[in-house]
């Protein structure tokens, strides 16, 4: 190519636009030949058996659903190997993206075009602190108390890290405290040691529960998407099949009630900002799947 593809600095190395160019390109192409070679064998009767499914929050990533999925994939009789993946908050895309895993739950948005989204359903938001921050012995603190507050702060893409942090209703980047946290248990331990607030979903609340733990639930605030991520064009049968699987689970737990995740309309993949009304809530104790605590929260 005759082109520079990397630059080296005291910072380290860094690709060039030419580099990631070549990067992404490549990934294509490597996808197109692990596609290709696995539709050739599965005509020949030699289907690939294992399927690595990355997971960015443990038994949480796909909420109260993540094992009803795995488990009701592996008892449908298909000969496959599923191969479960940690993957932190950093490096979660890249895994993907990379071939560490094949698919991934996950929590849009992303602004990436290389992966194909299934959307399983929402769960609420809620933005918690430990109980000796200044904010928790405020019976309704304000809108604005809340989003100007320091965050916990987050490694991960740029556009799933804003999400997090609040910057489309902020309309801007919060302070951050802290080294960026990678997983949802150094979040926690951040929030309770640094004194700083951070937003997590309502299965985080239900699994992870501390007593003490104070809660400012945002009415308003858009949902956290659960979503099935793959490789845009990866025409795999294993993980297609996983993929067909995960959307008829998806579609009749929720019809028969049995998850607490709520449909996502597909025509409206997009949560515009709306007015938010910030009010105070402290439960007694905060114990894991609590049915008052719950109940509250719905």
């Amino acid at each position: 190519l005759e082109l520079r593809l990397l630059v080296r600095s005291p910072a380290g190395v860094r690709l060039t636009p030419a580099g990631e160019a070549l990067r992404n390109e490549a990934r294509l192409v490597f996808e197109q030949l692990r596609t290709m070679s696995d539709i050739v064998r599965s005509a020949a009767g030699l289907s690939e058996t294992k399927l690595r499914i990355g997971l960015v929050a443990g038994m949480l990533s796909a909420a109260d659903m993540t094992e009803r999925l795995i488990h009701g994939f592996l008892t449908t009789g298909r000969n496959i190997d599923i191969e479960l993946r940690g993957v932190d908050f950093e490096t979660h895309l890249d895994a993907l993206l990379e071939g560490v895993v094949d698919v991934a739950f996950v929590r849009p948005p992303y602004g990436n075009d290389a992966i194909d989204l299934l959307n399983i359903g929402t769960e609420p938001r809620y933005v918690i602190a430990s109980g000796d921050h200044p904010l928790a012995h405020i019976s309704s603190p304000s809108r604005e108390a809340v989003l100007e507050a320091p965050m916990a702060a987050w490694a991960g893409p740029s556009d799933w890290v804003g999400f997090w942090l609040l910057n489309d209703i902020r309309g801007h980047a919060p302070v951050v405290a802290g080294q960026a946290v990678r997983n949802i248990d150094d979040l926690i331990a951040t929030v309770v040691m640094k004194k700083v607030l951070a937003v997590v979903g309502q299965s985080v609340l239900t699994h992870h529960a501390m007593e003490g733990l104070h809660i400012l639930k945002v009415e308003g605030l858009a949902p956290s998407v659960i979503a099935l991520a793959s490789r845009r064009g990866d025409r795999r049968p294993v993980v297609r099949a996983f993929r067909e699987h995960v959307a008829e689970q998806s579609r009749t737990a929720q019809m028969q009630g049995l998850t607490r995740l709520r449909p996502m309309d597909i025509e409206t993949q997009r949560f515009p900002p709306r007015p938010v009304n910030v009010v105070s809530y402290r439960p007694p104790h905060l114990q894991p799947m609590e049915p008052a605590l719950l109940s509250s929260l719905s």
